[in-house]
């Protein structure tokens, strides 16, 4: 796994694409990305998301002077002490 080191956080849009197998169209909502792997990103955000296999996310950063669109699963979620932080890691979903 190869992890793009990111000086600060990368701002992105991240909306819900498919929940239970149904497509969905979902308001889009800025997060920052803190850090991008070949098999996941993290991102913090004030917002809440679900954590489950059954939601999958896009999201949309520009990275390299291109849109990079991603999908994939919130499987962690840590909320920062003292804050209205929230701490994720997405897991891409490989067709």
């Amino acid at each position: 796994m190869q992890t793009i080191d990111l000086e600060c956080p990368v701002q992105a849009e991240l909306m819900i694409h498919i929940i239970n197998g149904q497509v969905v169209n979902s308001k889009k909502t800025n997060v920052r990305v803190i850090e991008f792997t070949t098999t996941s990103l993290k991102f913090i955000t004030s917002l809440i998301f679900p954590v489950s296999e059954n939601v999958v996310y896009k999201v949309t950063l520009n990275m390299f002077g291109r849109n990079i669109e991603v999908y994939g699963m919130i499987l962690t979620s840590i909320k920062e002490d003292q804050s209205d932080k929230f701490f994720y890691e997405m897991n891409f979903k490989v067709n």
